[in-house]
């Protein structure tokens, strides 16, 4: 019986769409956290880009210990991808507030419009 293991461009591959989850996760479950300013939202954007930098040669060194490509691969690899795509999707916020598009979620101001219309008709 031969075993079959995944390349390591396609286990990557899935570990950054696990990132995205959970960077998903955390701007659904948590609106207001992060930066606001595009300042911030830069300075968080440029340490996240050193993360990234860095993070290769932090995984050199952790998997040379006994289980350390796993260790390396879900305690360095795994963040670092989380902190990417948040530090992006809080850049995207912050332009958007800047440039007056980032009230999100026009369905609840339109329900309640359509509530008050079909009220004032009856």
């Amino acid at each position: 019986m031969s075993l079959s293991l995944i390349s390591l461009s396609a286990f990557l591959e899935l570990e950054l769409l696990g990132a995205a989850a959970l960077a998903a996760w955390v701007l659904v479950r948590k609106p207001n956290f992060g930066p606001r300013s595009v300042t911030r939202a830069i300075l968080v954007s440029l340490l996240a880009v050193a993360a990234g930098d860095a993070a290769p040669y932090l995984a050199k060194l952790i998997a040379k210990a006994p289980h350390g490509p796993y260790i390396a691969l879900f305690a360095c690899v795994l963040p670092v991808f989380v902190f990417m795509l948040l530090a992006a999707a809080w850049l995207v916020r912050a332009l958007l507030d800047l440039v007056g598009g980032g009230g999100g979620g026009g369905w609840p101001r339109v329900r309640r419009l359509a509530r008050s219309r079909s009220r004032s008709r009856d």
